[in-house]
C-alpha cells in the first residue's frame, strides 16, 4: 500500500489531501521544489489550504510537506482531525510574505500541538511571482523580519533536533 507521497512544490490541494488523508499506511508526504526539476505548478493551486478531515485522518502519517499560508497550516494543525501529535518532521513553504506576529501564532502551536517534532524546515520566502509582482513596495515594507524571540515559542519541544529557517 501507499506510504510515501512526493509531489511538485504547489500540488498538494485541499481536495488531494482529503484523499490522500484515507491513505491507512501513508507515512509521509513531501514536495520537491529543486530548480532544475519538472513545473512546480502554480501557487495558486495550493491556495486556500483548507481540507476537510474526516476522524482518522493520516493514521500514520509522520513526515508532512506542504506550500501554504500559515494561517492555513495553523487551522490545519488544530483540526481535531489531524494528527499533529504524531508528527516527527513538518515542512512549510509559505505562499505570502508573513508577519512576525503571525510566525510566532504558528510555533506557538507547533509547540503546543506538534509534541513529537523531531525536524523544522520553515522557508518563509515567497514564490518569485508573487515577489516580482511586490518590486513597487521597498523591501523593508515588503518582508517583516522575523525576530529571535519568536522562535522561543518552541521552547517545549524537547524532541527538536533540527530546525531550518528560511527567511527572505
Amino acid at each position: 500500500d501507499l506510504t510515501h507521497v512526493s509531489l511538485p512544490l504547489y500540488f498538494l490541494s485541499s481536495i488531494l489531501a482529503e484523499c490522500l488523508s484515507h491513505r491507512p499506511n501513508l507515512r509521509r508526504i513531501s514536495f520537491r521544489c529543486e530548480s532544475h526539476s519538472p513545473p512546480q505548478g502554480y501557487h495558486t493551486d495550493a491556495t486556500p489550504f483548507i481540507p476537510r478531515l474526516k476522524p482518522g485522518a493520516f493514521p500514520k502519517l509522520h513526515h508532512f510537506a506542504v506550500a501554504a499560508g500559515l494561517k492555513h497550516v495553523q487551522s490545519l494543525l488544530k483540526d481535531v482531525n489531524f494528527p499533529s501529535a504524531q508528527l516527527t518532521s513538518l515542512v512549510v513553504k509559505v505562499l505570502i510574505p508573513e508577519t512576525d506576529d503571525t510566525v510566532r501564532e504558528f510555533l506557538a502551536t507547533i509547540g503546543e500541538k506538534c509534541t513529537n517534532l523531531v525536524d523544522l524546515k520553515l522557508a518563509l520566502s515567497v514564490p518569485l511571482e508573487i515577489s516580482l509582482s511586490l518590486e513597487h513596495i521597498p523591501i523593508q515594507e515588503r518582508y517583516e523580519m522575523i525576530r529571535l524571540e519568536t522562535l522561543c515559542e518552541l521552547r517545549g519541544l524537547s524532541n527538536l533536533e533540527i530546525l531550518e529557517i528560511i527567511h527572505p
